[in-house]
C-alpha cells in the first residue's frame, strides 16, 4: 500500500491531496496466501493550517520503507496489521478505504442488477416479436389448411360430376375420337381432341370410336334457328343438345374417310339408323359443302341425304350449308332454314 501526499500552498491554508492506491491479488504457494487489495481513492482534506501536518507514523506492522524524492511511504504487511497498532490518522484512513470498497462493492452490485433487468427486458421484447410471428405463421397455415380443404372438395365435385373430362396420358392430343380410344379410353364421355392443322383443341363427346357431330331431342329448350356464325364455331351443351360447329366438322373429316352415323328414335320409341361409308364437309369458302355418298343398305332407316335424283329437290348431297341469315338452298321461291327454323343442307 502506497501513499503519496499532494500540497498546494495558499494564504493560511494548506490543501491536501491523497490518491491512495491498492493493489489486490490473490498469490497462493505452499507457505502462506498474500492478499494484495487495489483501491483507487480520491479524496481531498482541506481547512488546515501551515503548521498541521497530516502524516502516518511506522506502526509495528510495516515491513519496508520505500523513499520517493522527498516522500517517504510505508509498506505494510496487510497479513500481521493489526488496527489497534495504528495511530488515529491511519484508522480514519483505513475506515475510508472500508467505506469506499464497500461503496464500490453496493455500486457493482446495483450496476448487475441494472445490467440485469436490461437483459430481461431485451429478453421480453425478443420473446413478444416470436410471438407475433408464430402468430402469423399461424395464421398462413390456417389459410393454407382452408385452401386444401377447398381443393379437396373440388376435385371431390370433379369426381362425382356427370362432365367428367377423361384424363389421357401425357403426349399429343388425339386428332379426334378415334385416337381417344386407341390411347386407352374406355368408356363415353367429353374428350379433347384436336385435328390436324386445326388452330386449337376443342371438346368433344365420344363414344367409342364415334365423334358426335349433333344431337338434337324432340321439344329441345335449345334454340336452333341460329346465324351462320354460330353453326360455324358451335353452340349447345355437349352432354344436351348441340351442333359441334362447321369449321370443326370440316377440320375432322378432311384428314381422311369418314363414315357418318345418323342414330334416330321415333315419337314411339322406335330406334332406327342410317350409315353413309363416305362422309365429309368442304371448308367455308365451297359454304361447307356436304359430300356423302356410299348408304349401307343394312340401315334401317330410310335414306334421306341421298333421296331423289341427284340435283333434286331433297337430295342433300353436294348442297351448300344455310342459315337463317344465309340462303344457299336451291329453293328460290323461300329459305328452307327459315322455314324449318334451323340450319341444314
Amino acid at each position: 500500500m502506497f501513499i503519496k501526499p499532494w500540497s498546494k500552498e495558499e494564504t493560511g491554508y494548506t490543501e491536501y491531496h491523497f490518491k491512495l492506491l491498492c493493489i489486490g491479488r490473490i498469490v497462493r504457494n505452499k507457505m502462506k496466501t498474500v492478499l494484495l487489495l487495489i483501491v483507487l481513492v480520491h479524496f481531498t482534506l482541506t481547512n488546515f493550517t501551515v503548521s498541521q501536518e497530516l502524516h502516518l507514523k511506522k506502526p509495528m506492522s510495516v515491513s519496508a520503507v520505500k523513499t520517493v524524492g522527498s516522500n517517504t511511504a510505508y509498506i505494510y504487511n496487510i497479513e500481521t496489521l493489526k488496527f489497534n497498532d495504528l495511530n488515529l490518522t491511519e484508522k480514519s484512513t483505513l475506515r475510508g478505504v472500508q467505506t469506499i470498497i464497500s461503496a464500490l462493492a453496493e455500486h457493482r452490485v446495483q450496476e448487475d442488477q441494472q445490467k440485469m433487468k436490461t437483459d430481461i427486458t431485451q429478453m421480453n421484447t425478443v420473446i413478444q416479436q416470436q410471438a407475433v410471428l408464430l402468430s402469423k405463421i399461424n395464421n398462413i397455415v390456417k389459410q393454407q389448411q382452408t385452401e386444401i380443404n377447398q381443393l379437396k372438395e373440388t376435385i371431390v365435385e370433379m369426381n362425382n360430376s356427370k362432365n367428367i373430362v377423361a384424363q389421357l396420358s401425357p403426349g399429343p392430343i388425339p386428332r379426334d375420337c378415334a385416337e381417344v380410344y386407341q390411347n386407352g379410353a374406355t368408356a363415353p364421355g367429353v374428350y379433347d381432341i384436336q385435328p390436324l392443322n386445326f388452330s386449337q383443341p376443342f371438346k368433344a363427346y365420344c363414344n367409342n370410336t364415334w365423334t358426335y357431330i349433333h344431337h338434337k331431342t324432340h321439344g329441345s329448350a335449345l334454340n336452333f334457328h341460329k346465324d351462320w356464325n354460330s353453326y360455324k364455331n358451335g353452340f349447345g351443351n355437349l352432354d344436351g343438345d348441340f351442333w359441334l360447329g362447321n369449321e370443326k366438322i370440316h377440320a375432322l373429316t378432311k384428314q381422311g374417310k369418314h363414315s357418318l352415323y345418323i342414330g334416330i328414335t321415333t315419337l314411339q320409341g322406335r330406334q332406327q339408323f342410317s350409315l353413309y361409308k363416305s362422309f365429309k364437309v368442304g371448308a367455308e369458302n365451297s359454304n361447307y359443302e356436304l359430300i356423302v355418298s356410299e348408304y349401307d343398305k343394312s340401315s334401317s332407316a330410310e335414306d334421306n341425304l341421298q333421296y331423289g335424283q341427284a340435283g333434286g329437290d331433297y337430295y342433300h348431297g353436294n348442297r351448300a350449308f344455310s342459315t337463317k341469315d344465309k340462303d344457299n338452298d336451291g329453293w328460290v321461291e323461300g329459305s328452307c332454314a327459315n322455314t324449318n327454323n334451323g340450319g341444314w343442307w
